[in-house]
């Protein structure tokens, strides 16, 4: 084969024209807002359980940080997995081959059945999950209710990612934005309703919670599934035409996307045992405070998630027309936007630390004024410290979607697992219990760690290796700078 032409230079900043800059803004944000409100609204879901379930007390708050991130590490390896969908239906908008973009998101959606054929264990044993951890009994009770629950929606999980996903991709994340914002305003009321006992339901506490993001989930997916199957996407991308197994199609979705979901799995359960097992052992107060800026970072960070999503997006359509320098354009543009948004986010959590853990520390006789203290001192002093990772939590969340975006996995796979479990947790042992810093210790292990993967992710897609890679046909070079024929060409032998 031979050697693709050399890679013209970049352009410097200053050279791109005023107008391009405000399209690529304007596309860049077009296709992100909607994906940051969705994303956003899902992750409401969680805090509006926290919140709810605060009222109950710290045992009940403990629980649902316990499990909830538990329930976390399983579906992350489903979301992540099957939100590469996004991948392979972008760039196949790039290269015109519309119907493909069906294809690959009923291969998602067939691996969510089976992924939740493989987690029935979890639901009838939950206690074989958190017999592991030292946590006390009236939270471990409470934590093997909601874990068991939770699990009952792994199918949904994978369907709201592969729809979500393949909406994204056609450039119209309007229709999962308006489906999850209908899906947490139930979830909202559904929680109302269950865990207090409302409308002649019986008060289910922790149990309620639970079930209503379940049904809520599941609500979400039929919202996106009906206009996925409807007429107009139907004539245009023939999405009844093709609902059988691929096991081809299967395949190549799960060489880009499992790597990407056992990525997104074992980060998440390296946070489980950061919680469970580094501030889990230091008391429910603790695991509480814990449990409450687990819930205000979600917030913070979810918009950086949805230009993740959009970047995503933008990068693989790119790449699909060949237009590398465009692609790049997006993916650093992304970053930037991420950055300032994720910096002022720390700055709010400085100045207003007080006010937000108060949403956590109901003013309830029956919780005791020294718990109430606890809860509030452990979490101000974690607000601090999330506020200095912010910025390079951006850099990593943004540079991971552009290197989905063009098929890039493994790498990011085996950098951000390798710090997280021979980094984040050793360091994290060290200054929590060594040198005896408590959770001020943990959560200083956690920013380093941030700081760390987020510059080194940047780094990769800085270096263009990703270039190499052609998700249709395995690995090959990325089309030239300003080529205009297809998506790279052929893998090599």
């Amino acid at each position: 084969m031979s050697a693709s032409p050399p890679a013209a230079p970049d352009p410097p900043a200053a050279s791109v024209p005023t107008a391009t800059a405000l399209r690529d803004l304007r596309e860049v944000m077009g296709i992100s807002l909607p994906v940051i409100v969705a994303m956003g609204s899902h992750t409401v879901m969680g805090f509006v359980d926290s919140i709810m379930l605060a009222h109950y007390g710290p045992n009940e708050l403990a629980a649902v940080g316990a499990s909830g991130v538990m329930a976390f590490v399983v579906s992350a390896f489903i979301f992540g997995t099957a939100s590469c969908t996004s991948t392979f239906v972008s760039q196949s908008v790039g290269r015109g081959q519309l119907d493909e973009c069906a294809r690959y998101t009923w291969q998602g959606l067939y691996f969510g059945l089976v992924a939740q054929v493989v987690v029935i264990p979890l639901i009838l044993f939950p206690e074989a999950v958190f017999g592991i951890f030292r946590l006390g009994p009236e939270v471990k009770s409470r934590a093997n209710v909601y874990f068991a629950l939770r699990m009952t929606h792994v199918a949904g999980t994978a369907a709201y990612a592969s729809l979500s996903s393949f909406f994204q991709g056609i450039s119209r994340p309007v229709i999962p934005m308006w489906a999850a914002i209908i899906a947490n305003l139930f979830n909202v009321a559904a929680d109302y309703v269950l865990i207090y006992g409302k409308l002649g339901f019986p008060a289910m506490g922790i149990r309620g919670a639970a079930l209503a993001t379940v049904i809520a989930s599941y609500l979400q997916v039929l919202l996106l599934l009906a206009p996925f199957l409807a007429g107009p996407m139907h004539e245009r991308f023939r999405t009844r035409s093709s609902p059988g197994p691929d096991l081809a199609r299967f395949w190549r979705l799960m060489v880009i996307g499992a790597p990407s979901g056992l990525n997104f799995m074992l980060g998440v359960a390296s946070y489980a045992v950061f919680t469970n097992a580094l501030i889990g052992p230091l008391g429910r107060n603790v695991l509480a405070a814990n449990t409450a800026i687990h819930a205000i970072t979600a917030l913070s960070f979810m918009p950086a998630v949805g230009m993740n999503k959009g970047i995503t997006v933008l990068v693989g359509q790119y790449i699909g027309r060949s237009d590398i320098p465009a692609a790049k354009r997006m993916a650093y543009l992304g970053v930037r936007l991420a950055i300032a948004y994720m910096f002022l986010m720390g700055l709010a959590f400085v100045a207003f630390r007080g006010p937000l853990m108060s949403f956590f520390v109901p003013n309830d006789p029956s919780v005791a004024a020294s718990d109430r203290a606890a809860i509030l001192q452990a979490g101000r002093t974690m607000l601090l410290l999330a506020a200095v990772f912010q910025a390079f939590d951006a850099l990593g969340i943004v540079s991971m979607g552009a290197l989905r975006g063009a098929g890039d996995t493994r790498f990011p796979a085996v950098v951000c697992v390798a710090l997280a479990w021979g980094l984040l947790l050793p360091l994290g042992y060290l200054l929590t219990y060594t040198a005896g810093l408590g959770y001020v210790g943990a959560w200083l292990a956690s920013a380093i760690h941030i700081a760390v993967v987020g510059t080194i992710l940047f780094w990769r897609f800085a270096s263009e290796a990703w270039r190499k890679i052609d998700i249709f046909n395995g690995v090959g070079p990325q089309a030239s700078e300003g080529s205009q024929g297809d998506c790279g060409l052929k893998g090599e032998e």
